[in-house]
């Protein structure tokens, strides 16, 4: 995990470094990619990634990671998916959640399609996921398989949904930061395979997060009502603004694989007659009223 860590600090550090070597007068709103990185910039990268061993080593690792993914979506599309934590069961696809003392209290609504699962508790708790390979797919209940920091090498057991601190939030930053790598490597390779497993990833986010309403909080736990309502520490869908990072990575996910995403939209969109942009640019200006997604902010250009 540190030695991914550490590759993954390169791969970020090497495509600032890319962007740096053209001056930027203004941010162009008509193209993709452009938060990290330009087209015209792709060359100066491609560069760097041959003549600097460092950045090589970056590269390759993660490519070496995100393949056996992709090779896997390929035959295997529901594997990575299903592994989102999300509403996943018929008639208790929440569109509001409401909290108590800090913490999920109930959920209300039914969407057409699974959204995205609200963490369990604010606070920490003792355990970290077991691998992605051993988590339960299309997890209804919201347990959660964990490993005890405290003596890692005993059998993993199942924590309540309601006692699962961040395990939630960090298996969807997990798989969207792979969404993230896959996307980076569509844009360097041109190979779809990381493409497909990327947008497969962030479409299902989306219309999961288009669903979702901000939470609430009545009693005023977190120090305001939630919704839209300023005050308190409450963000848009998660108990802090500070946590509330998700959809930080889908925008990288959006940025690099913009062209793509509109060719290959989710089925449910099309039901809607929405397109890729249409949508992504609704989720992205609601969570825009924290000021915590200046980032998506650049990459949406509202």
């Amino acid at each position: 995990m540190r030695r991914h860590l550490f590759y993954l600090i390169g791969f970020y550090v090497m495509v600032a470094l890319a962007g740096c070597t053209t001056t930027r007068e203004k941010i162009n709103y008509d193209s993709h990619p452009r938060l990290y990185v330009t087209d015209g910039e792709k060359q100066a990268l491609l560069a760097k990634i041959e003549q600097q061993e460092w950045a090589g080593e970056a590269f390759e690792s993660i490519r070496k990671r995100i393949k056996e993914y992709a090779e896997r979506h390929e035959g295997d599309p529901a594997w990575i998916v299903s592994r989102l934590a999300m509403y996943w069961k018929e008639g208790e696809r929440y569109t509001q959640c409401y909290l108590r003392n800090q913490n999920w209290d109930r959920g209300e609504g039914n969407a057409p399609v699974p959204t995205v699962r609200l963490p369990g508790i604010r606070t920490w708790n003792k355990y970290y996921n077991v691998s992605l390979e051993e988590r339960t797919p299309y997890n209804e209940s919201g347990d959660m398989w964990g490993i005890d920091r405290t003596d890692p090498s005993a059998s993993p057991v199942l924590v309540p949904y309601k006692e699962s601190g961040h395990m939630i939030r960090g298996n969807n930053v997990e798989i969207l930061t792979l969404a993230e790598e896959s996307a980076f490597l569509y844009w360097v390779t041109g190979e779809e395979k990381y493409a497909r497993f990327a947008a497969d990833i962030f479409n299902t986010w989306l219309v999961g997060t288009w669903y979702m309403n901000p939470i609430l909080d009545p009693e005023r736990s977190t120090g305001g009502s939630g919704g839209w309502e300023p005050g308190g520490i409450c963000g848009y869908y998660d108990y802090e603004q500070i946590h509330d990072d998700l959809a930080m990575h889908a925008a990288v996910v959006y940025d690099f694989l913009f062209d793509y995403l509109q060719e290959y939209r989710h089925p449910h969109l099309k039901e809607l007659g929405k397109n890729t942009k249409e949508a992504a640019e609704e989720v992205f200006n609601v969570l825009l009223t924290w000021e915590w997604y200046g980032v998506v902010k650049q990459v949406t250009g509202m």
